[in-house]
């Protein structure tokens, strides 16, 4: 418990509500301190409760649960990126998730593991800008080259 109380990723175990059959909502069992963070609650705070009390839009919630179906119908862990606008500007993060087995509500539960990807997600966008600028730039001198070979020639 110490690991996960001191992970700066965020983690923890959730159950699909009312369940995982007609999912509607997420119930959290279990957040670690960086999650709680993100969610702006405090400590201790977000056991028990479902993610549309902790503010989570219903298109959010249903973004979340698609991949919580994903990985019980696969029998593996599903990894993807999850986007969201933050008073910062947008933000990443990398999430995986996993169906971990029957909580004693006899729901199934699943663990979540997400880090920022902010930096990386940035990075790839400015290298793919830079890459548009660099393919333009080289379509242009080729261009030109041509003209000028052209001009040559008459």
């Amino acid at each position: 418990r110490s690991f996960l109380d001191h992970a700066p990723v965020l983690m923890g175990v959730v159950e699909l509500m009312p369940d995982a059959a007609h999912p509607t909502d997420i119930l959290h069992v279990y957040d670690n301190p960086a999650s709680e963070r993100f969610f702006g609650a405090p400590a201790g705070s977000t056991a028990g409760r479902l993610s549309s009390e902790l503010g989570a839009s219903p298109a959010v919630i249903a973004t979340w649960i698609r991949h919580y179906v994903q990985t019980a119908a696969l029998g593996r862990p599903v990894a993807f990126d999850y986007a969201f606008d933050h008073a910062m500007g947008r933000r990443w993060l990398a999430v995986t998730v996993n169906a971990i087995g029957a909580g004693l509500s006899g729901r199934t539960r699943f663990s979540y593991v997400a880090e920022d990807a902010t930096a990386r997600k940035r990075a790839e966008a400015e290298r793919e800008r830079l890459l548009a600028v660099a393919q333009s730039a080289r379509a242009d001198a080729e261009g030109q080259q041509r003209r000028a070979e052209a001009a040559q020639q008459a």
